[in-house]
């Protein structure tokens, strides 16, 4: 608006927030557009003020990623120190849960179970089994 200039601002991973103008409106820039490129029907360009909040803000998003890391490998190195624990109650659910899978098997089964009768006295052995 400043320099009567229509002017878009647009973002990429690769070249972070630079402006669009398009041909018609750049007749003549004024020098605080720098780094011109023109393609097609528009003229890309930033100025040293679009560069510098491109820089704090990439330097924004570094540090949040440094916190990130540092935070989440606190979290695995107290989750680390209580492995043993969440192993063997993760294998006490398992337990539990095949308990009363065969538990429900049983109850609603229309076919008679029973539990087997194992003798400590003889030990039997089949010469013929499978």
């Amino acid at each position: 608006e400043v320099y009567g200039v229509h002017v878009n601002v647009r973002y990429t991973n690769a070249r972070g927030y630079y402006l669009s103008i398009p041909c018609d409106d750049a007749s003549s820039l004024p020098n605080v557009f720098i780094q011109p490129n023109k393609t097609g029907k528009q003229i890309y360009c930033t100025t040293e003020e679009v560069q510098s909040l491109n820089v704090r803000a990439q330097d924004n998003v570094n540090d949040l990623l440094f916190m990130t890391h540092d935070r989440i490998q606190e979290i695995l190195d107290d989750v680390r120190s209580k492995y043993d624990s969440l192993a063997a109650l993760s294998d006490a659910v398992a337990l539990l849960d095949l308990c009363h899978g065969f538990a429900d098997k049983i109850t609603l089964s229309k076919q008679t179970w029973c539990r087997p009768i194992l003798f400590d006295a003889e030990v039997h052995s089949e010469d013929q089994g499978r």
